[in-house]
């Protein structure tokens, strides 16, 4: 059996002076984020911040609000970090051992929490992904032998 969706509640039961005071407030938490990659063009930061602050208020439901975040974050910075040209082998290690399961840890949270993921650990197996992401990166860098 699937887990029942979650909740559909959404920000478009705000007015119209809130949607918008809630809309510029998330593209600048997005745009204060992008700032610390530098690698993202400016003209990017901007379209970005922009693009994600819309569909969080408008067309993300609440109760995904964070994993739709985290995975936005996430994903951005993997993105732009696998396109550094200057970038080692472990950009791509760091992208595949860490930003991925924690996106994934999201969505699983996100999507099953009532129904499945409270049962097993809750929130902590999202909080878990991300030490546990890290260790295995460290330990794949520090044993990683070339040739």
């Amino acid at each position: 059996n699937f887990p029942p969706p979650p909740a559909t509640y959404s920000y478009l039961t705000f007015n119209t002076p809130q949607l918008l005071l809630l809309t510029l407030s998330s593209a600048l938490f997005f745009y204060m984020f992008f700032l610390s990659i530098s690698l993202i063009p400016p003209t990017h930061r901007l379209f970005l911040s922009a693009t994600h602050g819309i569909v969080l208020v408008f067309k993300v439901p609440t109760s995904l609000g964070f994993t739709y975040v985290q995975s936005v974050l996430l994903l951005t910075a993997a993105f732009y970090e696998t396109k550094n040209p200057k970038k080692s082998d472990w950009y791509n290690d760091f992208s595949l051992l860490v930003h991925l399961p924690v996106s994934l840890a999201g969505w699983v949270e996100g999507i099953g929490c009532e129904s499945y993921v409270r049962n097993v650990g809750g929130h902590a197996i999202y909080d878990a992904s991300i030490p546990l992401g890290i260790m295995a990166f460290a330990v794949k860098r520090r044993f990683y032998k070339e040739g």
